[in-house]
């Protein structure tokens, strides 16, 4: 599992209860997104290049079609590879 420390990061859009966007320096783009319904719980995946696309180019709308596909698909083993560890 790929490790960030968060402190690189600064947080540049969110969207409560649903997901926090942040960004380095060096436009590594980092989402923690909720997952669940009887019990949450948070997951940290890397925007793919597509991604970020969408988010230039819809903005929040974007952002929110990926936590939310992300969000569905939490269980999907092709999901769970891209999940991240984050420090802090």
């Amino acid at each position: 599992m790929v490790e960030f420390d968060l402190k690189n990061f600064k947080l540049i859009s969110l969207s409560p209860y649903i997901y926090r966007l942040f960004k380095n320096h060096h436009d590594t783009y980092l989402m923690e997104v909720t997952c669940g319904t009887h019990g949450v719980w948070e997951v940290w995946i890397q925007l793919t290049q597509d991604e970020i696309l969408l988010y230039k180019n819809e903005g929040n709308k974007g952002l929110e079609k990926t936590a939310n596909l992300i969000s569905y698909h939490c269980y999907n083993p092709d999901y769970q590879k891209r999940y991240l560890k984050i420090t802090d």
